[in-house]
């Protein structure tokens, strides 16, 4: 299925090798439903081994159920008990909720109703020949769902069981009996007025629903770090996208400017900090990524100022470092809290957090007021998740030379 998607992928242009891995990651989604990968086509006189679900609205041939006479596991568990709305939990035969044993028979039942429904779906998937696996009976009886069937079964001494062929018995379907109807259970007929009752119900819970759905379907309110900048957030303090005035966040296409800065953390994120060893190919393959093949050279010198970089030297020196570090915390009011740093190591008895920056504009009395939130942010979030103390932040500003690029934030521990 990998190959199907890849041949796929590379004949609309989408990228090489890295941009699949990266396609891939991004599109896997647990919750997404997707088709399975078909090994056989389904006119390959091939036997199909299939779940009872899986079978579901298909027709073959012949279709031999198996794994009849196996007895079903205990399934007794925690479940929604519909006739109460509540839970109902069996974590061991000390410890159950109220109610439980009596609203485990109606699950019980439900549970062998469920059974029947999936072994008639099972057995009327065949068009010619239906071939079940009939064990003896043990003390009398059949256990699972070779039990639902036994009934039904002419024994092996039947002058209905027809002749042995290769140690099988062919049973004439014309001389098997014919199962009784269940037929429609009768019932109250419910008077106008509760019918009534039940609609509006029915219509007020709908509107909760849909309230609720909605109200879902906003998501959790969330900062990133990168946008703690003194400008309008992705999300205001209640939750509700916008900034001022609580209009909604107009998003707009990516700049090369945005582009450029992507394939230079591409680089740093990939590069060798020591050495930067085969720094143009690694660059020239990242600006074809991000659709900026043109600017491999300004990619290329604003790596090349940062590794030559006070900050990265001391990473590298230091011996401990980790890039592109992660982290989600919980804000104190609502909401979530997340970033990823692109370089931190370990320097003394603390962390020090490196950032890289491809600002024009790097006048220094302008860096504090502009990143020191986002400092902050990525100091606290790190401290959350790593338990170590951040002594520091350093903006690393990619386009100045070394010696003068870089920034340093504080931090009172």
């Amino acid at each position: 299925k990998v190959v199907d998607q890849a041949r796929a992928f590379a004949g609309v242009g989408g990228g090489g090798l890295r941009s699949f891995a990266r396609w891939l990651e991004d599109s896997s989604d647990p919750d997404q439903e997707e088709t399975e990968a078909s090994v056989v086509d389904e006119t390959d006189d091939v036997v199909h081994l299939l779940t009872i679900h899986g079978a579901k609205g298909l027709e073959f041939p012949i279709v031999a159920l198996a794994n009849l006479n196996s007895g079903s596991a205990s399934r007794k568990g925690s479940f929604c008990d519909h006739a109460s709305g509540r839970l109902q939990v069996y974590a061991k035969k000390e410890w159950v909720t109220p109610g439980f044993d009596d609203a485990w028979q109606d699950e019980d039942r439900h549970h062998d109703a469920e059974r029947k429904r999936m072994l008639y779906v099972a057995a009327t998937r065949a068009r010619d020949h239906l071939i079940l696996p009939v064990i003896e009976r043990q003390n009398g009886d059949m256990k699972g769902l070779a039990g639902e069937l036994a009934d039904d079964l002419p024994d092996w001494e039947d002058d209905r069981a027809g002749h042995d062929v290769d140690g099988c018995h062919l049973y004439d379907r014309g001389l098997l009996k014919v199962a009784k109807a269940a037929g429609r259970v009768k019932g109250v007929v419910p008077a106008k007025a509760d019918v009534d009752q039940a609609l509006a119900k029915r219509e007020q819970w709908l509107a909760e629903r849909n309230e609720v759905v909605e109200s879902a379907d906003q998501g959790l309110a969330w900062v990133s770090a990168s946008s703690s900048k003194g400008e309008r957030p992705l999300a205001q303090e209640d939750g509700t996208p916008g900034g001022d005035g609580g209009e909604p966040v107009v998003r707009i296409a990516r700049s090369t400017a945005r582009s450029i800065g992507d394939a230079l953390h591409n680089v740093m994120e990939v590069i060798d900090l020591a050495t930067g060893d085969d720094l143009e190919a690694v660059a020239a393959a990242m600006c074809v990524e991000a659709a900026v093949p043109d600017e491999v050279d300004e990619v290329v010198q604003m790596a090349q100022n940062c590794l030559d970089s006070e900050p990265v030297k001391r990473a590298v020196a230091g011996g401990k470092y980790w890039r592109e570090v992660s982290f989600t915390v919980p804000r104190k009011d609502d909401g979530f809290d997340v970033g990823r740093v692109d370089l931190v190591f370990r320097e003394g008895d603390g962390l020090v957090v490196v950032d890289y920056k491809t600002d024009r504009d790097t006048e220094e009395q302008d860096l504090t007021a502009k990143y020191t939130p986002q400092a902050h942010a990525y100091m606290q979030g790190l401290q959350s998740v790593s338990g170590e103390a951040v002594r520091e932040c350093l903006f690393v500003f990619a386009r100045q030379e070394p010696e003068t690029n870089r920034a340093t934030i504080d931090f009172a521990v």
